[in-house]
């Protein structure tokens, strides 16, 4: 019974939060006078965004990290943003500094 509950609780928090993150994009949607954003397939318009489409937009935007011989010798880099991406960030209150720290990182292998 108590992992019942506490399946019911996760989905409860992920629905909160998925309704939190499409509210917050209606807002500012609505703040800067945009009626529509470009997330549909060959960058058609969607007046009404939901999470899932903002994450399949965001999820193929990797980091890489190269590890070399010596402990201290790591390189990162992270793929360019485009301005649809830029503009979500925008949208949802991002600053890009942290936008950048918390993309997957798959470590050194």
């Amino acid at each position: 019974m108590t992992r019942i509950v506490g399946l019911l609780a996760v989905y409860f928090l992920a629905l909160m939060v998925q309704s939190l993150v499409e509210r917050e994009l209606c807002r500012s949607m609505a703040e800067t006078g945009l009626t529509s954003v470009p997330l549909y397939l060959e960058g058609r318009s969607c007046s009404r965004p939901t999470t899932r489409q903002v994450l399949d937009v965001v999820q193929p935007i990797p980091r890489h990290t190269i590890c070399g011989a010596e402990a201290d010798d790591i390189e990162i880099f992270s793929t360019e943003m485009t301005p649809l991406h830029r503009l979500l960030l925008k949208l949802l209150k991002t600053p890009m500094t942290e936008a950048r720290v918390h993309f997957v990182d798959h470590g050194c292998v």
